[in-house]
């Protein structure tokens, strides 16, 4: 998707970025300028940290200018500490017009509970399909859109984590 809708010389960001390997996948197709921040300390020594911007940090109150980024990715990491609201505010303020937030996240289409489940100290959430659409709400508010169609179905159950079996739902915004 990047690769079809983001210039080379655009400035891209991966949030919750640590271990991450979406910089590293930009960084050698030759994106030129990718950004990344993490909370982790040991973020700044990721691989290619001369050419990858890497910076310690709260993606929620991330260390850019407004308007900084073509494009925002986030791989595994919205579902951690969830704030839909904070979220959607942060993306929208870091995004240029016409740029876009691509997003992975746990997923279900009923609600699985996560109560009591916290993993990296934080909250953990798997997405049911209207938590999704909740959250789409907030970033329409925010002036961020569905690019595409949106698929709610899921049949099956891939992945399996602390006694809970979910797949990966994912979406992409653009800021209109």
């Amino acid at each position: 998707f990047i690769e079809s809708r983001v210039a080379k010389d655009d400035p891209v960001l991966d949030i919750g970025a640590y271990a991450s390997e979406v910089p590293l996948i930009l960084h050698r197709l030759g994106y030129q300028r990718v950004a990344a921040v993490d909370l982790n300390p040991d973020i700044v020594k990721m691989p290619h940290a001369g050419a990858i911007d890497y910076r310690v940090g709260d993606f929620l109150h991330a260390p850019f200018p407004d308007r900084s980024f073509a494009a925002v990715t986030a791989i595994s990491v919205i579902e951690h500490g969830f704030s839909g609201d904070a979220l959607a505010a942060e993306v929208a303020r870091l995004l240029k017009p016409g740029g876009f937030f691509i997003a992975s996240f746990d997923y279900w289409p009923e609600k699985i509970s996560t109560d009591g489940q916290d993993i990296f100290g934080m909250s953990w959430t798997i997405f049911s399909r209207s938590e999704v659409e909740d959250f789409l709400s907030v970033a329409r508010g925010v002036g961020l859109e569905p690019e595409g169609e949106l698929a709610f179905s899921a049949q099956e159950r891939p992945v399996s984590c602390f006694g809970r079996e979910y797949t990966f739902g994912w979406l992409v915004l653009a800021r209109r």
